[in-house]
């Protein structure tokens, strides 16, 4: 039955400090508790602010519909990258061999020269810092062989991660008309990214590159003006508009937005901005690690006589501030039975939020409980069965 979810143990939870990274919940939905009432208004075609902490959408507009995303969808390359990297398919001292049809890309460039060989991790660089074409097409040709089957491959993935309202037919962004996303998508695919590649976040707030004598800056000029701003990927095209995947960290909290078809570099940032700070002062985001609710299980046949129930993993919630209508189930073996192991599991914790679940784990042992020794074990059989007549009879 729920239960309402007191304060008391307001006492007991940890202000997040990197302790619940959300990483449990790899390929779960985004859990959504934005109120279109409250969306901050910004000069975005659409938008969606993220805590990547507790899985949460605290806040969005227009977040499904299909637009052109531009050099976002280097971010969807990249991760494909980083994929085949983290999997020993390609290493960062690899080379590769730049094309002429790489060479030639049109927009913002790197500045490679045709024939020229170069490692995987300058040309990564080359893709984070100056956006350049020319490096992710001579990326994708040597993870896939060519551009086409990249896009394949992105395509395949994109439908994994549960990009359903996105489709693209090149690796850069250029305009195409059957190349789109939406900032939920591109949401999801942030979220999917810090969640299996954390060490290679610190790549995408590399600052400025230095190639081919020519010294070139992060398009994501957030990473100057802001200081919670880590990273991610800026796009832009007169089809698109400005457009900014950011992830920011402000008070321990790790927030993921997106941005597309905003009027200007200045309104996109902004925009991104604006949606930080509301994410920040609207919301609460709490992690604990224990509930005093959960009621202790009695054990069987072992030396110890109860136990209690632990979270398999540390809860994080994000909750409007103030009065918040916030239920919990807790289902836990009232009876456990020796011998049993650690983390073995033996309940399920629930979180509702408006009766809409927000939060869950598995509730598991706290340790190992050895058998007894026989006499005990014959004394807690002739127990359990009198309780279980007795509960039957009742």
């Amino acid at each position: 039955m729920a239960q309402p979810f007191y304060h008391t143990i307001l006492a007991l939870i940890l202000i997040t400090t990197g302790c619940a990274t959300g990483t449990e919940n790899a390929g779960q939905p985004l859990i959504d508790i934005s109120d279109s009432r409250a969306a901050p208004k910004t000069g975005a075609k659409s938008y969606i602010l993220i805590n990547a902490n507790s899985n949460t959408i605290l806040s969005q507009n227009n977040a499904h519909e299909r637009l052109p995303p531009a050099s976002l969808t280097k971010l969807l390359s990249l991760y494909i990258i980083e994929n085949h990297l983290k999997n020993g398919l390609a290493h960062n001292d690899d080379i590769a061999i730049v094309s002429k049809k790489a060479r030639a890309a049109e927009g913002s460039r790197m500045f490679l020269e045709e024939g020229t060989h170069e490692t995987i991790a300058k040309l990564i660089q080359g893709l984070i810092v100056t956006s350049g074409n020319d490096a992710t097409i001579t990326l994708a040709e040597h993870i896939a062989g060519s551009e086409e089957k990249f896009v394949e491959l992105m395509n395949e993935t994109a439908q994994k991660i549960g990009m359903h309202d996105s489709h693209f037919a090149n690796a850069t962004g250029l305009p195409h008309p059957n190349h789109y996303s939406t900032a939920y998508d591109l949401g999801l695919l942030a979220w999917q990214f810090r969640h299996d590649h954390p060490e290679s976040m610190q790549k995408l707030s590399q600052k400025w590159l230095n190639y081919n004598q020519i010294k070139q800056h992060n398009r994501n000029t957030l990473l100057w003006k802001n200081p919670a701003v880590t990273g991610m990927k800026t796009g832009h095209t007169k089809e698109a508009g400005f457009c900014l995947v950011a992830s920011a960290t402000e008070d321990g909290q790790d927030y993921l937005t997106v941005v597309l078809g905003d009027k200007t570099e200045q309104s996109r940032n902004q925009s991104t901005t604006m949606l930080l700070q509301h994410g920040q002062r609207n919301f609460e985001h709490i992690a604990f690690t224990q509930d005093p609710d959960i009621e202790p299980s009695r054990v069987w046949y072992s030396t110890a006589r109860t136990t209690q129930a632990k979270f398999a993993h540390p809860l994080t919630i994000s909750i409007p501030k103030g009065d918040s209508d916030i239920h919990k189930s807790i289902h836990v073996a009232q009876d456990i039975f020796a011998p049993a192991k650690a983390n073995d599991v033996i309940g399920h914790y629930t979180l509702y939020l408006d009766n809409k679940p927000i939060a869950d784990a598995n509730l598991v042992l706290d340790r190992d409980l050895e058998s007894g020794s026989t006499l005990s074990a014959i004394r807690d059989w002739v127990a359990y069965h009198i309780q279980s007549l007795l509960n039957f009879s009742n």
